[in-house]
């Protein structure tokens, strides 16, 4: 559920395409690559949290993978993948 500022009963739901919108103008305030996307922060955040030290397994859980190969096949970062899978 996306909210933005409250309305009628203190909630109000932002849609998606709003919500790509405003996610496409900060990217844009802050120079960063237009061609992001929310999905992509997903597989950022899975990176980080694998070269921070976090067990493969528990970043698969996090993201509702079935399988700790799922995630290491969707990093971002290829020398990740080379030493988490040599470990």
């Amino acid at each position: 559920m996306l909210l933005r500022s409250p309305g009628p009963k203190n909630v109000c739901y932002m849609t998606p395409s709003t919500f790509t919108w405003r996610f496409k103008l900060i990217l844009k305030k802050h120079g960063l690559p237009e061609n992001l996307n929310v999905h992509s922060l997903r597989h950022t955040n899975a990176s980080l949290l694998i070269a921070g030290g976090a067990d493969v397994a528990t970043v698969a859980g996090l993201l509702g993978h079935a399988q700790p190969s799922t995630t290491l096949d969707s990093i971002a970062m290829p020398s990740i993948k080379t030493s988490v899978r040599q470990a």
